[in-house]
């Protein structure tokens, strides 16, 4: 009875302490979520600095907490570092890489490392990670802490911008059958878009403010255009402004966007090994590019040695030269029509140097070795002429031709020019010293010819409104012509009034540089 009773009294006793026993052998509920907030801050050009502040929820002992980035425009750039921490029995370190919390295997994921000391439930570690974006848009990263605890995540907004096109040029020269002449094309893209109707833009190739071409090269032929990529309009036929440089039009179309490009194809015949550099530029803001390729020379078998000479004698009339230019081409000249031509500071070869320009037209003062005579030559500027040797062409390699030509110089220095006559053989340039004296009186450099009509042509050779004024006096005129910047043409009344004098002026602010050509008007 005892015993019964006994049991009875203990009996709901013992069942609470069993359940309590049960209760405390159940596993823990689920633990407080661990938490991270992520702030990034713009540290260079689509890089940001970013702090991932971690905080457990739960009491963790030696490990790894693992840190994954989630797909979006971000990526973690270098070995993140531990820019703080409490709670924590030791600064944890970072280890590189980990098993990652979702199957995928692209994602970069860090372990922050926790050592021996473990941490508390409320500590709080931040980890300083460099992060580049290619899209704006947010970064986010989970954290997982303990089994027991489910991942964190945490997101921040960032901004990406695009980089700013940068124009580029791609050269690419290959040998052709012809000794020292290479093919070679020229592919422009000049990340700008070209403006459409006229006048448009000019892609520009070693023209002026760019650089010019440089190396042991010229163009033997006018380039043309190869294609044209990501543009409706095609590049109008190719201008050839000098032996080392050409432009070409964009057409009314324009090109819309920066990704179009040209590529051109040019001729090169080169007169040494090295390397060919050139330069474009479309828009004169944006800086010109410039691109090389590079070149072998072969020296030709023993043949054609082109040379020249040149002599200036100075005039009676003052900084006007006689100049004698004997050319001895070093081959046949080809008989028959078109036969060859001697071509002087023409393209491809070089142009003319110094401080001088011709006076009319050269003249053929003599040639030598040759039954043919050249005909009348030709001016193609005030700088460069040609003459056609004949259809009976020159036979062997040592006849010359002699031209007379009258040259205006403008200051001292060297006068330079060149002649070739065969494309493959390169052009011969000669120079010779000639001296400028400044006249003490304005004058012209020539006087007037009125004839029997009112109005003579001339050149002034530079000074003052007041030095073409006393000019045109000198020479019986009472007015001169001068064409403007703008190309008006504007005119000077010698005594005129005042007001009519000061217009003239305003229009020619600091007189006149250079030589100008003029019109000099006298009375009936």
């Amino acid at each position: 009875m005892f015993s019964h009773l006994i049991s009875k009294r203990f009996a709901l006793p013992l069942l609470a302490a069993v359940l309590l026993g049960v209760i405390v052998l159940l596993p823990a509920g689920r633990a407080e979520a661990a938490s991270a907030t992520k702030s990034c801050t713009l540290s260079g050009t689509n890089t940001y600095t970013c702090a991932f502040t971690i905080t457990p929820a739960v009491v963790t002992g030696a490990g790894a907490w693992l840190v994954q980035m989630v797909p979006g425009p971000g990526t973690i750039v270098g070995t993140p570092t531990v820019a703080s921490a409490t709670g924590c029995g030791a600064t944890p370190g970072i280890v590189l890489g980990g098993t990652p919390i979702t199957s995928s295997s692209d994602l970069s994921t860090y372990g922050v490392n926790i050592g021996s000391g473990g941490c508390t439930a409320v500590a709080v570690v931040t980890v300083t990670e460099t992060i580049t974006v290619t899209a704006s848009g947010q970064v986010c990263q989970k954290v997982w802490i303990t089994v027991g605890s489910p991942f964190a995540t945490n997101c921040a907004s960032v901004v990406y911008t695009p980089p700013a096109a940068t124009p580029t040029g791609v050269k690419t020269c290959t040998p052709s059958n012809t000794l020292n002449v290479y093919n070679c094309l020229y592919t422009v893209t000049p990340a700008f878009p070209a403006m459409a109707g006229a006048p448009g833009d000019y892609i520009h190739v070693n023209e002026p403010p760019g650089p010019p071409m440089t190396g042991p090269g010229f163009f033997s032929a006018p380039p043309t255009v190869a294609g044209v990529t990501g543009c409706g309009s095609t590049a109008q036929p190719v201008v050839l402004s000098s032996g080392t440089s050409y432009n070409a039009w964009m057409g009314v179309g324009g090109c819309p966007g920066t990704t179009w490009s040209v590529t051109f194809n040019e001729t090169i015949t080169v007169a040494a090994s090295g390397q060919i550099c050139q330069s474009f530029w479309m828009v004169a803001a944006v800086p010109p590019t410039t691109t090389c390729a590079n070149v072998v020379y072969t020296a030709p078998p023993a043949g054609p040695n082109p040379s020249a000479t040149k002599s200036c004698t100075l005039t009676k009339t003052p900084n006007v030269y006689n100049c004698l230019y004997t050319v001895t081409p070093g081959v046949p000249a080809m008989a028959g029509a078109p036969g060859d031509y001697i071509h002087v500071n023409e393209p491809p070869g070089p142009p003319m140097t110094g401080p001088g320009t011709f006076i009319g037209t050269p003249t053929v003062a003599s040639v030598n070795g040759c039954g043919s005579t050249a005909l009348p030559v030709t001016s193609t500027s005030n700088t460069s002429y040609n003459a056609w040797m004949g259809v009976g062409g020159c036979a062997g390699s040592t006849w010359s031709v002699t031209f007379s030509e009258t040259v205006l110089v403008t200051a001292n220095g060297q006068l330079c020019q060149s002649f070739w006559m065969v494309a493959s053989v390169p052009p011969v340039t000669t120079c010779t010293t000639v001296g400028f004296t400044k006249s003490l009186t304005p004058g012209f450099t020539g006087p007037p010819v009125f004839g029997a009509g009112l109005i003579a042509q001339v050149v002034f050779p530079g000074g003052s409104v007041a030095d073409l004024e006393t000019a045109t006096a000198s020479a019986g005129g009472t007015g001169v012509w001068a064409q403007d910047a703008a190309g008006a043409y504007q005119l000077l009344v010698v005594g005129g009034p005042g007001f009519l004098k000061d217009a003239f002026g305003a229009k020619f602010p600091g007189g006149f540089m250079t030589l100008v050509a003029v019109t000099v008007v006298r009375a009936p």
